[in-house]
């Protein structure tokens, strides 16, 4: 069964006592310019380590703000580039997934690595 089957959330073969957590769904929002600092090479690489890590996890994309790349997770805003001036770390993104997926609190990532700079 493909990713965004209806199964998805189904936690009926599990017994009661085990708590069910579906995967969450994780958004990036972005404004995709042409490289070498596009923001899509950067969406591509944070997709393709969630993927990596969390086979299962649906992820969408849509077009944002220019300037703008946020990532959400079950729609909380949990990153802003506009906020902190750069882009997420992967394990940061991966720590934040987990936590999802455990069913614990989500905190908005703060550490941000630098974006592109031309010399």
């Amino acid at each position: 069964m493909g990713v965004g089957s209806s199964q998805r959330g189904d936690c009926s073969h599990l017994q009661s006592f085990i708590p069910c957590v579906p995967f969450p769904t994780i958004c990036f929002s972005s404004f995709l310019i042409s490289e070498p600092c596009g923001f899509e090479s950067t969406y591509l690489e944070l997709a393709s380590a969630v993927k990596e890590e969390y086979p299962d996890i649906e992820i969408e994309s849509r077009l944002g703000g220019k300037g703008a790349f946020e990532i959400e997770i079950n729609g909380q805003l949990i990153f802003s580039k506009l906020e902190n001036g750069g882009f997420p770390y992967e394990k940061d993104l991966i720590e934040a997934i987990r936590r999802a997926r455990n069913g614990e609190p989500l905190e908005k990532i703060t550490n941000s690595r630098p974006p592109c700079v031309i010399l």
